[in-house]
């Protein structure tokens, strides 16, 4: 019987899909079972899925009618939790390869230590060429909150991660919306007591220009904005201060970066002026607590104040001549 669910969501990557089935079915650790999840792709991914399936038994075609990433992990998630099988969880997206021991790896770790997330290193590349796959690796364990909070870049992304099914039991990623996993990680780990952090690079996170995160910004990219107010009301309803301001520091990060954004857009100016009203509220309430201050994060109050940051640069260009003078 499988002892972990593999959910690969599908949808137009025919260039790339072989690859990736290759590089789960090649994994040292074989008692798995791959899920598919066709969903609606227009391309020739759900014949190249099925014909995959009648190779390998360990293999479970979906096939659906288009409704995006998360609703593609969900139908995964489901099945598995509908069958009763494998206890264990991890997610692969379909243009992306991962390190042959991957599994191995991981169930080893999360076995031998009693925990409910194991998360392994991962690496952007361009290619798959020469790829490197390390046969040692050191694991720590964590407090599953401190980690979050310690290593959000590595905790917030889906992939790269073994997690117990049951973290999911009333855990789904939200259909329709982008930075799905923005909107979803932070809630698992809040689930689990400890983790398994593995040094060691287990997933090839392939650099698509063709993916929705590198299109052109648009006015949906917003929703990592809501995630990140979330993920505010989520930490402070909890009263977990050490997340909550890490939360902090993350929603200004992402009211900024989106700002700069929407001046873009001829249609974002309503967006940009309440972005910059809800920043500049944030940076006068919670700077000194964030540790934020105009002279390591002028970026965000320039965004927030331009007008005031206009004179304080010219204050500051008189104080260096005065200086100077002296």
């Amino acid at each position: 019987m499988a002892k972990i669910s593999v959910i690969v969501p599908v949808y137009n990557v025919e260039a790339y899909i072989d690859g990736c089935i290759k590089s789960i079915l090649s994994q040292t650790f074989e008692k798995f079972e791959l899920i598919l999840v066709d969903d609606g792709s227009p391309d020739k991914c759900g014949e190249i899925c099925d014909q995959y399936a009648r190779t390998d038994s360990r293999i479970i075609v979906i096939h659906q009618e288009n409704g995006g990433l998360s609703k593609a992990r969900n139908t995964g998630i489901d099945w598995v939790l509908k069958n009763n099988r494998s206890e264990w969880i991890t997610f692969i997206d379909s243009d992306d390869r991962v390190h042959h021991r991957m599994l191995e790896f991981m169930y080893e770790a999360i076995t031998e230590n009693n925990t409910d997330i194991v998360v392994g290193d991962y690496q952007k590349v361009y290619s798959f060429d020469n790829l490197v796959e390390s046969e040692q690796y050191h694991k720590t364990i964590y407090n599953a909150s401190d980690f979050f909070a310690e290593n959000t870049q590595k905790a917030t992304v889906a992939v790269c991660k073994l997690y117990h099914k049951n973290l999911f039991k009333d855990c789904r990623f939200p259909n329709g919306k982008l930075h799905e996993d923005v909107f979803t990680t932070y809630k698992l780990f809040a689930k689990a007591d400890k983790i398994v952090y593995l040094d060691c690079v287990l997933y090839f996170y392939y650099q698509n220009e063709s993916s929705i995160v590198h299109s052109q910004y648009s006015l949906r990219k917003l929703d990592e904005v809501e995630a990140g107010e979330e993920q505010v009301a989520f930490f402070k309803e909890r009263h977990d201060e050490k997340n909550l301001i890490q939360a902090y520091r993350r929603l200004m990060y992402y009211y900024d970066s989106h700002i700069r954004n929407l001046k873009t857009l001829p249609e974002g100016k309503p967006y940009y002026k309440k972005l910059r009203r809800k920043l500049s509220k944030l940076l006068r309430k919670k700077a000194k607590i964030c540790d934020i201050s105009i002279e390591k994060n002028s970026a965000y109050y320039e965004s927030a104040f331009p007008i005031f940051m206009k004179f304080y640069w010219k204050w500051k260009k008189v104080q260096s001549l005065l200086h100077k003078s002296l």
